[in-house]
């Protein structure tokens, strides 16, 4: 693009805006007992008639415990678990997942029960639906890149097919660059910020990783990720098993 170019963008009455399409990098979930989800359960809240919006790597909705669907299944609208979705890295395929990240995420949301170890394993919300939105791709290294313009675009899917999926939840467990304020942050990511506060003002929670930025080996430094340092975005950090927190 030319600095003509650009100029003629900004002036032209159909550009609402511009922004650069940055990359994001899919962040790993770590575990869910710290949260007292049983106590939940045994109040009778497992999900059941919620959908999550799952913006991420895909989910592999052939996995037992995530419906166990096949390809024809899940393009038909008939799987019991990932009711539907879209994949925006390539829209010619269904939004399977390519890299587990997506998969993970959507275990941790609404796996079904199941028994291992001796122990029973379920996924926060068990009985609840998942959306499969595909916004990220393997790099060159094998790691996931997502870039702006497909977030915005999940977002924008989510909102409009609240209804017709009773979308309660969408979920981003991906993140840009650290940010110390709300302000940068929203200045920076000004478009993402628009979809997070049109989908909370609809009823919909958007959660996102905070990266775990906060502390390192030199100590805390106050920032978490973009989009989680958004307003309106509920941000959620990782800790260990013994409840103290992950420095990176």
């Amino acid at each position: 693009l030319q600095k003509n170019g650009l100029n003629n963008l900004l002036q032209n009455p159909l550009v609402e805006g511009i922004y650069e399409d940055k990359v994001f990098r899919p962040f790993l979930a770590e575990t869910s007992p710290l949260i007292d989800a049983p106590d939940v359960y045994d109040l009778g809240y497992t999900g059941r008639g919620q959908t999550a919006c799952v913006i991420d790597t895909g989910i592999n909705y052939t996995h037992p415990k995530l419906g166990g669907c096949t390809n024809e299944q899940f393009s038909s609208g008939k799987c019991r678990k990932v009711i539907g979705g879209f994949n925006f890295v390539d829209g010619n395929i269904p939004p399977f997942d390519d890299l587990d990240h997506g998969t993970l995420v959507a275990g941790v949301i609404a796996a079904d029960t199941f028994d291992f170890g001796g122990k029973t394993h379920r996924g926060i919300a068990p009985d609840g639906k998942l959306l499969s939105l595909k916004v990220c791709n393997p790099d060159s290294q094998g790691f996931g890149e997502c870039f702006t313009s497909r977030i915005l675009n999940a977002l924008d899917w989510c909102i409009r097919n609240m209804t017709k999926f009773n979308v309660s939840v969408i979920s981003m467990s991906l993140g840009g660059a650290p940010y110390g304020d709300r302000e940068s942050c929203r200045a920076d990511d000004q478009f993402i910020g628009g979809y997070v506060d049109d989908a909370v003002s609809k009823g919909i929670i958007v959660v996102a990783a905070s990266g775990n930025y906060g502390c390192s080996g030199s100590g805390c430094t106050n920032s978490i990720a973009s989009p989680a340092c958004l307003a309106n975005v509920t941000s959620v950090g990782s800790v260990s098993h013994d409840g103290t927190a992950i420095s990176d």
